[in-house]
């Protein structure tokens, strides 16, 4: 399961993705990607994330960055206080969820440095153990941060208006949106950031 064999493969599934897949710059999902990422900054900047703007997101990061010397770490989480986390711009919710991840991975309650080697449903299940980690910030995490290629966010606003855009059809809400998805398996993350870049190169039928 490759991203090579991914690109090779969707278009032969879907016409109508394959023809946006035609005009799209290619997926670069986990290209390059090194194993040494940091886990952590990647999960802290999907709460720092979630239910917000990408700009309003960008500029809360910028802030936490400044507060922690641009070393995304539990311990520096950690050091900081409530009113801290909420001076960068997280939500008293947000900066709980920040606090409680820390914790847990520095307890070892979280393993995370053995989250290469396990699947997807028991990182989620490790994850989703703290207070306000929820299915769109582990999804968020295992594309971006473990490049795991059959993640399928169908409740994500913008894989939602991206699969409309693409098809060409009324947008569907993440319940209707759910099934849809596996035709595509096991390359479901490939569909997803596919769908975020039609929102971005397609235009909202008049």
């Amino acid at each position: 399961m490759t991203l090579a064999k991914a690109l090779k493969d969707l278009p032969k599934i879907d016409n109508e993705l394959g023809k946006f897949m035609r005009i799209s710059p290619p997926c670069e999902l986990g290209a390059g990607d090194p194993p040494y990422r940091n886990h952590f900054e990647t999960l802290m900047k999907a709460v720092v994330s979630q239910q917000i703007s990408t700009k309003a997101a960008d500029s809360i990061t910028n802030k936490l960055k400044l507060l922690i010397d641009d070393d995304f770490s539990p311990m520096k989480v950690l050091a900081l206080s409530h009113e801290d986390l909420r001076g960068a711009g997280l939500s008293g919710a947000k900066a709980r969820t920040a606090t409680e991840l820390s914790e847990a991975i520095i307890s070892g309650r979280i393993p995370v440095e053995e989250f290469e080697r396990m699947p997807d449903h028991e990182i989620t299940a490790a994850l989703t153990q703290v207070w306000g980690i929820g299915r769109w910030t582990v999804e968020m995490f295992l594309m971006f941060s473990l490049a795991r290629l059959d993640v399928w966010p169908s409740g994500d606003l913008g894989v939602r208006r991206g699969w409309s855009l693409i098809k060409g059809e009324p947008m569907l809400d993440a319940k209707a949106l759910e099934p849809l998805g596996d035709p595509f398996r096991p390359y479901r993350s490939v569909v997803a950031w596919y769908c975020w870049r039609a929102t971005e190169l397609l235009k909202e039928p008049q």
